[in-house]
């Protein structure tokens, strides 16, 4: 179904798409819901008009849109564009000061544009009334139609009226005709002038760009648009690259700034009847089946629209029936030969289900669509793909951009906007234009970090951010001696192993690392899940259960043996164990080197400290927090908590939990942190009078109920504890960690020549947000690609620390990961948070791991 371009009082030459604004809807998708195809929650033929009855009961499209009221509408519009003010105020009523000093000047640019506007470019509010009164705001929106000419450029949504500019008088009353000849007067009223932080700036905004990018032809696919006409073949694996932009606009810390990033769609040429033959032959092939699709993306030929498939109807066919309005019983396979002209080659094959999100019951989708496997194509690559080196290699090239090109493409984009037909007229309606260039940012580079060893002494970071020389001359701080192990490895391994033991205790003398020759080595004559566990409990029957570690060689990289050994180790028997892949061992020339990261790795799951970073804060604990999703596999999502409990904030305590919702995972929260709050008790025989949470997997949209609800329990719990103790509340800073970000940023250089930042780069000025206390870190070298900087908003902070230390603080603690003597993208607690997650939900199949292992980095 089409509607013409005026319900928003723009040009009627107008591109595909229907973008009638409206509360309730994300801004890059406002508009009819039309999945192009039946739904069993009823609908009509074009899926706008509803009306059909389906099983689900429900309707699709404008009319059946379900009713919110206006702090329903608030609030989605706030969780939408993440809108939390976490910027205080000091006691002058001035905004807190955010901006550190330290480190030397970068200059810089960003991948955003200035959105430049008039002096006195403002978003006026006004309400609509009218007489007689009218429900349908279809209707509604056809009588102000209209006056578009009177009104210049508009948003309607029904009742509330969106306006760059005043009107004149104020009411403004206006006549229509309805269809049947009836007068209807309408009465616009002026209700506000917009505050520039008001929500509705960035839904409006947003609404201009996605305009903008349909001028631009290009094909909405999820969220984001993309050229398929600029398809990147790749024959040779099947495979399609349509590249694409993400873009958002809203109100930055002196402008209002448009954010583009380049981005690539994979895409399959097999549909996904070809992955439902190619799995039916096995014995449980309906599993099968179901592992491989369930989770997936695909994207529908006849429409283009992408669909996440939550789960396969066998009982359903392309030619089973359902009603549709004026046309009576239908199959699907009828109703998509006549509509599409698409012919069904299988009329066995079940039907792919996908239920609603929450943005689609608010479009009045209430029941699933079903979608026919053979009009599907995959999208994404597979777990077996991403493990294809040839694919990954050739995939690169495309996919892992040099900042320099990336500068280019973004350039680009922003040639191909103005030029595009249409654009400059939508924008100048609005009286707003594009600035040409990329955005300016003045950063800062901190010093490099003094990384300290054994023996007080230290060595520091070098311009890449790592120390992998630092072993030769330095012992690790502190170390458990490796005495009591037993070694698990096929027999044709078990010589070149034996090699690889030497190497460790070669390496492990000169940094106090003492490495015994193993209690048992059990060569095992297959590389079969069951060989390996037997071998495990017959390493634990010998040695009665008295041994520090199982080392453990895997024949390659496989997840299977590798989740089947981890979870008998740490489940089971609660025992940490060090995998090591066996081609390593046949490795020569790199075995020294290797060898030296297999001690500093088996030294800390032992609870020694290879290094630490000098953080003068006392009494701290530091605490880092990730969530897994499991994806494809049903069940709850994993949450892992780890903390330190050491002045050298080194040595940790973690613990998992799981849920099912997001008021579970609050609850979860404040349990888990009341289980670190004590664990640093027991070591330290004193609470702590500090706490620094690092808060990470908080998805879009989630960031209000994380500041009002999580953080509010959590502090609850803090009270209980501290109150039970009679000890006075700690210091608490809770900061949010967002690795996920469309922002880049560029070095500029003398000559002009665009590269990565240095390592230690901060920005915290001009891209950042002014309703938060946000800064950006980048904290590693990148070799390749562009690098990707964290984003870091502190919701909350009684430290006392100013902008400067915090964001110290935050660079330190990248340097503390001890699977690599290097810094990390984020600080060391989140990534072993993300660690521990992660091995829980995949490897030990949402098993805990042993209450015994949680004072040690078992999971690194």
């Amino acid at each position: 179904m089409k509607r013409s371009d005026s319900d928003r009082g723009t040009s009627p030459k107008r591109p595909r798409g229907d973008d009638d604004a409206s509360y309730g809807q994300a801004p890059s998708g406002a508009g009819h819901y039309d999945p192009g195809g039946p739904s069993r929650g009823g609908g009509s033929e074009d899926g706008g008009r509803g009306g059909g009855r389906g099983r689900g009961g429900g309707t699709r499209g404008g009319r059946g849109r379900a009713r919110q009221t206006y702090e329903e509408r608030r609030r989605e519009r706030l969780e939408q564009h993440d809108l939390v003010i976490s910027r205080g105020v000091d006691k002058y009523g001035e905004k807190m000061k955010k901006m550190g000093g330290t480190g030397r000047p970068a200059n810089l640019l960003a991948n955003y544009f200035v959105l430049e506007k008039r002096t006195d470019w403002a978003i006026y509010h006004y309400r609509v009334d009218f007489l007689p009164e009218e429900r349908e705001t279809r209707i509604k929106k056809k009588l102000l139609r209209i006056h578009q000419d009177t009104l210049g450029a508009y948003i309607f949504d029904g009742s509330s009226l969106y306006l760059s500019h005043r009107l004149n008088p104020d009411p403004l009353i206006l006549c229509s005709v309805r269809e049947d000849q009836e007068k209807v007067e309408l009465s616009v009223r002026l209700v506000a002038e917009l505050a520039p932080t008001d929500v509705m700036y960035l839904q409006i905004y947003n609404i201009m760009v996605r305009k903008c990018l349909e001028f631009m032809e290009l094909e909405e696919l999820g969220r984001h648009f993309y050229d398929r006409h600029q398809a990147i073949k790749i024959e040779a694996h099947r495979l399609e690259l349509w590249p694409g932009y993400k873009t958002s606009m809203r109100n930055h810390e002196h402008d209002v700034l448009l954010g583009v990033e380049i981005t690539h769609k994979v895409l399959r040429t097999d549909n996904c009847l070809h992955v439902m033959t190619r799995l039916r032959g096995g014995q449980n092939y309906r599993h099968d089946i179901k592992e491989e699709l369930v989770g997936s993306i695909v994207m529908t030929h006849y429409n283009r629209k992408t669909y996440r498939v939550d789960d396969i109807d066998w009982d359903n066919s392309p030619g089973a029936t359902f009603d549709m309005k004026d046309h009576g019983t239908v199959t699907f396979a009828d109703y998509f030969a006549k509509k599409y002209g698409l012919r069904c080659t299988d009329m066995r094959q079940p039907m792919l289900v996908s239920r609603p999100k929450k943005r689609d019951f608010h479009r009045g989708q209430t029941g699933p669509v079903l979608l026919v496997p053979e009009f599907c194509q995959m999208t994404g690559l597979t777990d077996e793909m991403r493990s294809n080196f040839q694919l990954m290699k050739s995939l690169t090239g495309y996919l892992h951009v040099s900042p320099d090109r990336r500068v280019d493409a973004v350039k680009k984009f922003m040639a191909r906007l103005k030029q595009a037909p249409g654009v400059r007229e939508e924008l100048s309606r609005w009286g707003l234009k594009f600035n040409d260039n990329l955005v300016r940012v003045k950063g800062r580079v901190v010093d490099r970090e003094k990384i300290m060893f054994g023996q007080n002494q230290h060595e520091t970071a070098s311009d890449k951010a790592d120390w992998n020389a630092a072993f030769r001359n330095h012992e690790m701080a502190s170390t458990v001696p490796l005495e009591n192990w037993v070694v698990i490895v096929p027999q044709r391994d078990a010589q070149a192993i034996d090699e690889v033991v030497s190497k460790m205790q070669r390496v492990g003398e000169p940094i106090r690392f003492r490495v015994s020759r193993p209690r048992e080595v059990i060569r095992i004559p297959d590389i079969r899940i069951p060989t390996y566990l037997a071998a495990i409990d017959q390493a634990m029957s010998n040695q009665k259960g008295k041994i520090q570690m199982i080392f453990i060689v895997l024949p390659r990289q496989v997840t299977d043996i590798y989740a089947a050994v981890k979870k008998r180790c740490a489940v089971d028997f609660g025992i940490p164990s060090q995998c090591f892949v066996a081609k390593n061992a046949h490795n020569p020339r790199g075995l020294m080197s290797i060898a030296t990261k297999v001690v500093v790795q088996v030294n800390a799951k032992l609870g020694g400290e290879p290094w630490f970073v000098q953080i003068p804060l006392k009494k701290l604990m530091i605490v880092g927090f990730d969530v897994y999703h499991c994806g494809k596999r049903k069940g709850a999502s994993v949450g892992a908590m780890v903390a330190t409990t050491h002045e050298t904030q080194a040595k940790y305590y973690s613990t998992v939990s799981f849920h099912n919702s997001k008021e579970e995972l609050s609850s979860n929260l404040c349990a888990d942190m009341t289980k670190c709050m004590y664990a640093f008790q027991n070591v330290n025989k004193d609470l702590p009078d500090r706490i620094i949470m690092y808060r990470d997997g908080v998805g879009e949209g989630q960031l209000n109920f994380v500041f009002e609800t999580e953080m509010r329990q959590i502090k609850q719990a803090m009270n209980q504890v501290y109150t039970a103790a009679g000890k006075a509340l700690p210091k608490f800073s809770f900061i949010v960690v967002t690795k996920k970000i469309n922002t880049r940023i560029f070095a500029q250089l003398g000559n002009g020549r665009i590269e990565n930042p240095d390592a230690g780069t901060i920005v915290d000025d001009v891209i950042t947000l002014p309703e938060r206390f946000d800064f950006y870190l980048i904290s590693q070298f990148s070799r390749q690609g562009t690098v990707s900087p964290a984003s870091y908003n502190v919701l909350c902070d009684s430290q006392g620390l100013d902008a400067d230390k915090i964001q110290r603080l935050t660079y330190k603690l990248c340097h503390m990961y001890f699977n690599w003597s290097g810094t990390v993208t984020v600080p060391a607690p989140c990534q072993y948070a993300h660690k521990l997650a992660y091995l829980t939900g995949v490897a030990l199949q949402g098993n805990s791991s042993s209450e015994g292992l949680s004072h040690l980095l078992h999971f690194l």
